[in-house]
Order: structure tokens, then sequence, then C-alpha cells
């Protein structure tokens, strides 16, 4: 069985009046789903997977091509509209990280773990807490959105974006060799093979109905 907690972020800003005002970010943990004699290493590659490609789509493809969007428009004549996609792009961003805390995705050596050879050494240049590409990305990041720095948000998402690719490609391969090695089967890799479990499953099914 695998525990999982509830985690909160809290963002305050503050109004043009001086006024505060306070957003709290909470997400729900994943299902806890436990099968017999489930592989718990397939579990958490499958947690790594799903975080990459929620920041995906919640994150890069999201905001990147709106914040874009309002730098060819002119930053002067939307701020009202950038300044809420500022504020919206912090809260997804505390929702995925939530998620991944909630996943047990919390520290380096719980992502870096599954992987070896070269395919571990790209992991830690980005998950490294001194020197990784992901802890250099992030204070820069957070800069720019406090400074309301559009352009610089933009080109740190684009470097978001490679190391995105890079997790969820990596992720992928290793997936596809945990499931090749560890479940029974065979894989269905042309048309015949799959031509003949239908005629059998379909053959099946008639002597089932003629009962």
């Amino acid at each position: 069985m695998i525990n999982h907690q509830t985690y909160l972020f809290q963002h305050t800003y503050i109004l043009p009046n001086g006024d505060k005002k306070f957003e709290f970010v909470v997400t729900e943990p994943p299902i806890n789903i436990s099968y017999q004699k489930e592989d718990l290493d397939a579990v958490d590659l499958f947690n790594l997977f799903t975080v990459a490609w929620h920041f995906r789509w919640r994150i890069i493809e999201k905001h990147l091509k709106n914040i874009k969007r309002i730098l060819s428009a002119g930053v002067d004549r939307c701020r009202e509209e950038a300044s809420k996609h500022l504020a919206e792009l912090k809260v997804d961003l505390s929702a995925v990280i939530l998620d991944s805390f909630n996943r047990k995705l919390q520290f380096p050596d719980d992502i870096t773990k599954h992987f070896t050879g070269n395919d571990k050494m790209v992991i830690e240049n980005i998950v490294n807490r001194k020197n990784g590409l992901w802890m250099n990305l992030m204070p820069k990041f957070d800069n720019a959105v406090e400074n309301f720095d559009l352009d610089q948000v933009v080109k740190c998402l684009k470097e978001m974006q490679s190391i995105n690719k890079t997790c969820i490609v990596l992720c992928l391969k290793l997936l596809e060799k945990v499931a090749s090695e560890k479940l029974e089967g065979e894989i269905l890799n042309n048309m015949d093979q799959t031509k003949c479990i239908m005629h059998d499953h379909s053959k099946q099914n008639f002597m089932t109905d003629s009962i």
C-alpha cells in the first residue's frame, strides 16, 4: 500500500491599492490503487511520466503560446491580460509540483534511481541540486515572473520545453524496457499475428454462442 500526503502552496499578491491577496493551491493525491504483485518501480516510472506529461500540457503548451501572443500584441496594450496569465502560470506550476510531491517525486534520487548509463547522467544533469539545469533555471523563471519580464519567461519556458521532452522520451524508453522484460505475453508486431488472435477470439465466441 502506498501512502500519499496532500501538500499546500500559498501565493501572496500585493494589489494596486496596497491590500494583500492570498491564494492557496492544493491538489488531491492520486488515486491509490494497489494490485497484487505490482512492480513498484514501474509505478514510480508511470508517476514520473504522468508528472512530465502534465507539465507539458498544463505549463508549456498552455502558457508558452499565450505569452508569445501577448508579446506580439504588445505588453503595454495587454498588461492586464498578461498579469492574469502570469498569475495562472504560477498556480499551474504549483499544482504540478504538488502533484509530483504526492507521487513521491520530491528529491533528485526519486527520479535518477530508475535510470542507468548515459540516460542516468542526462537526468542527473537536469535534477542535480547544486548545478542541475532545472535548479539553475527556476530562479531565473521565478525572477522573470515576479518582474513581469515576459521575454525572459518565454526564454525559460523554451528551455523547460527541451528539458521536459528529454524526460518524457527517456521515461517512455525505460517504461518500454520494463514492460518488455517484466510482463508476460507476446508483442503483436505484424498484421498476421493480430488476425490470428482475432480469428481465435471469433471462433471462441461462436462456440460459446452455440452452447
